[in-house]
């Protein structure tokens, strides 16, 4: 039944033990988009609309 303990113990203490970001970062966040928000202060979505002539933030919330 849904009210049984054991059949969430083994799936929470999976989630407790595996935790891939912490045992190996991801080399692309680390070499490419931290550069991106380290570089431009902002997130990549700015950086688009700042180099773009054409789209503004009125085109996108339009």
């Amino acid at each position: 039944s849904k009210d049984e303990p054991s059949v969430y113990v083994p799936m929470q203490e999976q989630i407790d033990t595996i935790k891939y970001a912490d045992i190996q970062p991801s080399p692309y966040e680390s070499s490419y988009q931290q550069d991106i928000y380290q570089e431009q202060g902002g997130g990549r979505l700015d950086l688009v609309i700042s180099d773009s002539p054409i789209l503004t933030y009125d085109d996108l919330l339009g």
